[in-house]
């Protein structure tokens, strides 16, 4: 049976599992609609994939996402990170997504060290010009002063 869409997939192992949709959208936290008739052309989001696949850990990703291989996770199947690393979309997406994350952080990391190292500049000319500034009321005072005298 050729399954074209991800939501015909998601159907057709609900009809597997022998459950309803209500008893579905319960167990998995989703919204009711995701699988009505009028939105069956529609995707499905990595959130809902994440957590159809977090309610039922045996549903096979793979199958999921293309519908290639079987629709259950084969008991002896190697789960190890690499595994999921080359055969997994969602661990693919949410690696790539981290990657671009920590890129971001660590660029804003040293915009901050650099913004620090301006702000140290700034308070030690702050300190200085307070010096001139402390020096140029004294001369002022003293010929103020002595123009007095």
């Amino acid at each position: 049976m050729i399954l074209a869409t991800t939501k015909q997939r998601i159907l057709y192992f609900i009809e597997k599992k022998n459950i309803t949709k209500s008893v579905f959208y319960e167990k998995t936290d989703i919204k009711r609609g995701l699988l009505d008739k009028d939105k069956l052309d529609a995707t499905v989001s990595d959130v809902y994939i994440a957590k159809i696949l977090a309610s039922f850990p045996d549903l096979n990703i793979e199958w999921l996402i293309t519908g290639q291989g079987e629709m259950l996770k084969q008991p002896d199947a190697p789960t190890t990170h690499d595994t999921l690393q080359t055969t997994d979309p969602i661990v693919s997406y949410l690696e790539r997504v981290i990657k671009e994350k920590d890129y971001k952080i660590e660029q804003q990391a040293q915009e901050i060290g650099r913004l620090r190292e301006i702000n140290e500049n700034l308070e030690v000319d702050n300190q200085e010009l307070r010096k001139v500034i402390v020096q140029l009321r004294s001369a002022e005072d003293v010929s103020g002063v002595v123009a007095a005298s």
